[in-house]
């Protein structure tokens, strides 16, 4: 499938993602965002997005599947020693939450939080995926006139 073909997919549910469908958008301002994404693909068990690193993309699945993950405190109760066990304490460990297909979104703070912000989750391709991508410094270009 070409790049044009995959983001005419889009078309039919950008304006019902819930976060888009909040915003009640103009049909240019759709227009102009759909216009405005770029396609990514990733192999599987790619990372296609990390806890903690600096998030400025927001993404629609296409094709495939991905993992959510967020991060738990670590299971100490098995650790017999004190000192281990106090150390441990802090350890974080990752636990899967959801899995996504198709039609489905993910990253939107990206898009709404200031320019510092953080990834929340990781997220992991299960199959070969291809993204829909929105870049913040697009959408802030494209809703900059916007009044929320």
């Amino acid at each position: 499938m070409d790049k044009r073909q995959n983001l005419d997919s889009v078309i039919p549910f950008f304006m019902e993602l819930p976060f888009f469908k909040n915003l009640n958008l103009k049909k240019k301002e759709s227009e102009d965002l759909i216009e405005a994404l770029k396609l990514e693909r990733f192999k599987k068990r790619d990372i296609v997005m990390e806890i903690g690193s600096h998030g400025e993309k927001f993404y629609i699945i296409l094709e495939g599947t991905v993992s959510v993950y967020i991060k738990n405190m670590a299971d100490t109760s098995k650790i017999s020693d004190e000192f281990e066990r106090s150390n441990s304490l802090n350890s974080l460990v990752l636990t899967e939450v959801a899995q996504l297909q198709a039609g489905k979104s993910f990253g939107e703070l990206a898009l709404t939080d200031n320019k510092f912000a953080k990834r929340k989750a990781t997220i992991k391709s299960l199959t070969s995926v291809v993204l829909a991508v929105l870049h913040k410094v697009d959408y802030d270009r494209i809703l900059s006139k916007k009044v929320f």
